[in-house]
Formats: structure tokens, sequence, C-alpha cells
């Protein structure tokens, strides 16, 4: 679970994503604008590591099959530490970020 305040956004952002051991991952988000909570992203797909990246791609948003092809359903992230409970990734962007 994560919560952020994106800029140009005049609300929190929450997402919680769940890796599952099968490959499989769930994405989905709210945006919370003062007492309203609406509803925002819910992605579905797959997830696989290799040399500390984690690369989630996804198959389906809002229940519908997406372009595969298209680079905004895939996302690379570094892991950045790992807890116990809790994982910090970094999102890596083209471009170096």
């Amino acid at each position: 679970m994560s919560n952020t305040k994106p800029r140009d956004v005049s609300g929190d952002l929450q997402s919680l994503t769940v890796l599952s051991a099968d490959g499989t991952m769930a994405f989905e988000s709210l945006l919370k604008i003062g007492r309203k909570t609406r509803p925002a992203l819910r992605e579905t797909g797959c997830w696989t590591v290799a040399d500390g990246v984690y690369t989630m791609q996804t198959t389906k948003s809002a229940g519908e099959p997406v372009d595969a092809n298209d680079p905004i359903y895939k996302n690379r992230y570094r892991v950045e530490k790992v807890e116990q409970a809790k994982l910090t990734l970094r999102e890596l962007k083209s471009g170096g970020q």
C-alpha cells in the first residue's frame, strides 16, 4: 500500500499492488479528494524479477484486455529496501530515472 500526493492533483492517491507467488499481479488505486473517494485504476497482469528489477506487465485494465506493446502497461522498479513486511521500490523510467 502506498499513499502519495501527486503534483497537479488536489487529492491523495492510494495504491495497492499484490504480487502473487505464481507470477500474477493485481494493482488498484483510489483517489481521495476531501471526503470523496474515487476509484482510479484496477489492473491485473504478471510480474517477473531479475537482477533486482521487478517488471510488471498489465494484461487487463478495468477487466478489458490491453495492448501489451503499449509501454504504458509495462512498469519497471528497482528494489530499494527489503524489510520483513515491506518492500520499497523505485520506478525506473525511460531516460535513466
